[in-house]
């Protein structure tokens, strides 16, 4: 119920792709974890976007197709990220290889819109 109450409120977009990244050097070329939006990176919360597509401080629902919403906010964005993609924090680099690249569909509602 709630879940739909939310996605009422969404912008859908399918066939979005989405990687991972760390706060590592190997990933954003610094080590400090502040996003652009200036909150600390946060594995499991913070996913970099294309601002032109998403707004900074949206919150980002992504569906796999495996029956549930999972949820981030627009933290970050990222030089590669752009268009129809969005990067997902993760809390090591190991893990964010091992994620791999995925394609989902995902919902964003605007910081502020509910």
């Amino acid at each position: 119920m709630i879940e739909a109450a939310l996605l009422s409120h969404a912008v859908r977009l399918d066939d979005v792709t989405v990687t991972h990244y760390c706060t590592c050097s190997r990933c954003c070329g610094k080590s400090d974890g502040i996003t652009a939006s200036g909150r600390r990176a946060t594995p499991g919360v913070s996913v970099a976007v294309d601002p032109s597509i998403i707004p900074l401080g949206s919150d980002v629902l992504v569906d796999y197709g495996d029956g549930e919403l999972h949820y981030y906010r627009a933290d970050d964005t990222g030089s590669a990220v752009k268009g129809a993609h969005i990067d997902l924090c993760m809390e090591s680099h190991e893990a964010a290889i091992q994620a791999g690249v995925r394609t989902a569909t995902i919902y964003f509602i605007e910081e502020g819109a509910i």
